[in-house]
């Protein structure tokens, strides 16, 4: 979104990425994993050189953040990382924006994570839920193949920009139910396509100024920090865990 240049900046992204007006999505009426999944530690002798790919939108690369601040990269962290996430993602992208932006971008084939994050500017155009449905399958089968299994895609539901400061005066309910039907579509793939899923909207809605970013629109370092412990968690037990299984 930007304000109409903070609106355009509104949905967010980029490691892997680079997630125009911003677009909310619904949350998911229940999330196929729980992010309070119980920690499991990561037993690789290679967890430093773990390699993420996040995609999406301004949520993703963490706009009016340092990059240093933004969730993918506190993701390689809590995971013991050393490596930088290759994101590709860009403020006021739509699905169909990152589609055509994967066109021109090797992705690492063998990503050992890869996150998919995006809808928000869907919902933020109007944009039709059936093509969201379409182009969000295209998204997830690309993730799919850059990933060892299912299990190491992590599908990330849309926060609901609704719940903003920035939202003061407009329809929150309408908006938040719209995101409602987008997370729900990006649930049900998920869990067709077995992949790993976080449900962040609740915490979208929590009024807690300090998780905002300046423009009232983003987040704050401190909730990209909460995204990215939740994320470790899922992914220490869905996809690390089962990668140290297979390999004992």
């Amino acid at each position: 979104m930007t304000s109409n240049v903070a609106l355009a900046g509104l949905l967010l992204l980029s490691l892997l990425s680079c997630h125009s007006q911003p677009k909310a999505d619904p949350a998911p009426a229940a999330s196929a994993h729980s992010s309070e999944a119980s920690e499991v530690s990561i037993t690789t002798p290679t967890a430093d050189k773990l390699t993420i790919l996040a995609l999406g939108d301004s949520y993703t690369i963490g706009q009016g953040l340092p990059a240093a601040s933004r969730w993918p990269v506190l993701l390689a962290a809590q995971l013991g990382s050393q490596q930088t996430p290759q994101i590709i993602a860009q403020t006021g992208w739509t699905t169909q924006d990152l589609i055509q932006a994967l066109l021109g971008n090797q992705l690492q084939a063998h990503s050992d994570l890869v996150t998919l994050m995006i809808g928000v500017n869907n919902q933020y155009q109007g944009r039709p839920l059936s093509e969201y449905r379409k182009q969000f399958e295209n998204l997830l089968k690309q993730a799919l193949a850059a990933a060892p299994s299912p299990a190491c895609v992590l599908v990330v539901s849309i926060p609901d920009w609704g719940a903003t400061p920035f939202a003061q005066g407009q329809d929150t309910r309408q908006i938040g139910s719209q995101i409602a039907a987008f997370n729900a579509i990006n649930l049900e793939l998920s869990q067709n396509y077995q992949t790993s899923y976080l449900d962040i909207t609740p915490l979208s809605r929590e009024q807690a100024p300090e998780r905002f970013a300046s423009d009232g629109l983003h987040y704050s370092q401190q909730m990209h920090q909460i995204w990215a412990e939740r994320a470790a968690k899922v992914l220490k037990m869905d996809c690390l865990r089962a990668r140290d299984l297979a390999s004992e």
